[in-house]
């Protein structure tokens, strides 16, 4: 019988495919795959978008209403449309938390770990998830 040894794999033996892998293609593969079931149910999407034009067609003449030109800033619509942008953006970042928790419950997250992907391409791609939606 004869013994065979086995040594640690180099940058000369490893794949091809591994040799070429980024970090923005990893981040490019996380969105895709958190993407796909947004694509499926668009409703979380339409909600999140629709959601700010309703406050600002119904809180926002309320508030022009019944506060007027009593402020000292001035216009209301000079600081509640930045707040509805502010309010926007904190929901977007906190609902990558959320999904990011409830992977974390599940195991799920576990088993994204394993994968030979950047661990901080998995949380950036996560977060242009909820970005492409604003943008598009």
């Amino acid at each position: 019988m004869t013994a065979t040894t086995t040594s640690a794999p180099t940058a000369e033996t490893l794949p091809a495919r591994e040799a070429t892998r980024s970090w923005w293609g990893d981040a490019w593969l996380v969105m895709t795959r958190e993407l796909l079931p947004t694509v499926r149910d668009p409703f979380s999407v339409v909600f999140g978008l629709i959601q700010p034009v309703v406050f600002l067609g119904l809180f926002g003449p309320l508030l022009a209403g019944s506060v007027g030109d009593g402020l000292p800033g001035g216009d209301v619509w000079a600081w509640f449309v930045p707040g509805i942008l502010v309010m926007t953006t904190l929901f977007g970042t906190s609902t990558t938390g959320a999904n990011l928790l409830f992977e974390m419950q599940t195991g799920a997250h576990e088993r994204l770990l394993v994968t030979p992907l950047a661990r901080s391409a998995q949380l950036v791609g996560r977060s242009w998830k909820e970005m492409v939606p604003i943008v598009a």
